[in-house]
């Protein structure tokens, strides 16, 4: 079965009048556009997209009966990639956002384009991506932004209307990763240089830590990798600054306790060498 992914928009003033009323990028052009007339069985990819030994593997994802409304837009030419992201991020700014990444976070731009999507128009370069999924009134929503190679930009816009509502739990296979190894990398959660995290990624830290309620029992150490050119101390500083937010941000709707671990350019991994949120249960590495 092809699997194909979500998006939801925040502010749909009529979802009849148009397959999909909302905002497009100023001047974009549509290049394709669908509607289901019957609902069909789909699914909503809430994490990074990996091809092994050519299976394709997604950690977490929900399979739903529902319509499909979906729409490809060209953006002007000119567009600056960051101007684009914006965009679309801003219009989801009251969805209930479930993943969340950039670049090479979100796995190959060829397993998109061809395997999750169908549109082989959205293949670009790996570090020139953006995907977010969420939920809204009670669709399930996506939007994936790409620059290929030729500096043009792309977005396709997923919008999926279940028969039935659905339980959307995308937090499970992180506690389990966690809760089985010792530590998980959070995925789609990039700190700024500064150590900043943005308003998404702070509602996500808040749902992860309502979802890891089970293990309250034990401490659970909130590491920042910062990755960024300039003085060691500062960069420490500032890794320090976004783990104790993280930190914050995770014990907001649970009594786990979290402890803030500034790990900057220090801990350096050949998997995972850039700027990261991990979560470490010390407690089990030393059972293992």
């Amino acid at each position: 079965m092809r699997i194909i992914t979500l998006l939801l928009l925040g502010a749909f003033a009529s979802a009849h009048a148009d397959p999909l009323a909302f905002p497009p990028y100023p001047r974009a052009e549509v290049v394709e556009r669908a509607e289901d007339v019957a609902a069909r069985e789909y699914t909503f990819a809430m994490a990074p997209v990996e091809k092994i030994r050519r299976e394709l593997k997604i950690e977490n994802v929900v399979k739903v009966l529902a319509k499909r409304r979906s729409v490809t837009h060209l953006l002007p030419d000119g567009t600056s990639l960051e101007a684009a992201i914006g965009h679309y991020d801003a219009l989801l700014a009251s969805a209930n956002v479930r993943f969340r990444c950039r670049g090479r976070d979100c796995g190959g731009s060829s397993q998109w384009a061809n395997q999750i999507f169908g549109v082989s128009l959205l293949y670009g370069p790996d570090a020139n991506q953006f995907y977010l999924a969420g939920e809204q009134a009670g669709e399930l929503v996506s939007v994936y932004v790409v620059q290929r190679g030729n500096r043009r930009i792309y977005a396709h816009l997923v919008v999926l209307t279940p028969d039935e509502a659905v339980a959307v739990t995308p937090n499970q296979r992180l506690v389990q990763a966690l809760t089985g190894t010792g530590h998980v990398v959070v995925r789609g959660i990039v700190p700024a240089r500064n150590g900043e995290l943005s308003t998404a990624d702070l509602r996500r830290l808040s749902d992860i830590g309502a979802a890891l309620q089970p293990v309250r029992n034990n401490a659970i150490y909130v590491v920042c990798h910062l990755y960024a050119p300039g003085d060691i101390d500062a960069l420490l500083a500032r890794a320090q600054t976004c783990a104790e937010t993280a930190a914050l941000a995770l014990a907001e709707r649970t009594d786990a306790k979290f402890l803030p671990f500034a790990a900057g350019p220090m801990l350096p991994r050949e998997a995972e060498n850039h700027s990261r949120i991990e979560l470490v249960l010390p407690h089990r590495q030393e059972r293992d």
